[in-house]
């Protein structure tokens, strides 16, 4: 179900309190009869929303390299929350929670606004790399500087056509020269165990720091 978050005063706010829905939401039911979504009544849905973002912007300022997700409200309608990512040059992420509640009714000014931050915690992203090593084709992956590289099938503009050759650190592998060759990342040092590099850059370039 997808909830539709409701600013206080708008039409659709007034026609869900003309209903005199006694929950805090009202269900919107489909043909059949069954549930099909909700609206769910948010007093200070923006300035809830609004108080999240900025302090997402205290901790990683926009352009510093990071996601964040939507913004989730909870079934009470008295807060709102993110997880925002910063991505580390290792390969890592630093994760928080920001979470933004409305303490209207507890003892609080109204509408005063509480923001709480949870973390940071470090990803290392386990699940992208344990769904990589089982689902690509390794004959065509080449690690080196703890970082993952995928050779195209040839023209499809991986790095611009620019040319790489890297060398085998095992007799096994054999030298890899191409001019289609894609970045797949850097690999955390937690996972570098068991995707150790292959190859050495003898010419190209990294597209970033790498730690």
């Amino acid at each position: 179900m997808m909830p539709v978050h409701v600013e206080e005063g708008s039409e659709l706010w007034r026609a869900v309190e003309a209903a005199k829905d006694a929950q805090a939401g009202k269900w919107i039911f489909n043909e059949d009869g069954k549930p099909d979504g909700a609206v769910l009544l948010v007093p200070h849905c923006d300035s809830l929303w609004k108080a999240v973002l900025a302090k997402c912007e205290e901790l990683v300022p926009r352009g510093a390299g990071s996601s964040r997700s939507t913004g989730l409200y909870a079934p009470d309608g008295k807060s709102c929350s993110a997880v925002l990512e910063r991505y580390n040059h290792d390969g890592t992420g630093t994760v928080w929670h920001v979470q933004a509640y409305d303490y209207i009714g507890q003892g609080m000014r109204f509408g005063d606004i509480s923001v709480q931050v949870h973390g940071p915690w470090t990803d290392n992203h386990d699940a992208e790399w344990e769904r990589r090593l089982k689902r690509d084709d390794m004959s065509k992956v080449v690690i080196a500087g703890h970082c993952w590289f995928t050779i195209g099938p040839g023209g499809s503009g991986g790095f611009g056509g620019h040319r790489f050759r890297f060398t085998p650190l095992n007799e096994s592998d054999c030298v890899v020269t191409s001019n289609d060759m894609w970045f797949g990342g850097v690999i955390p040092p937690s996972w570098r165990g068991r995707i150790p590099d292959t190859h050495e850059m003898a010419e190209g370039f990294y597209p970033g720091p790498v730690e």
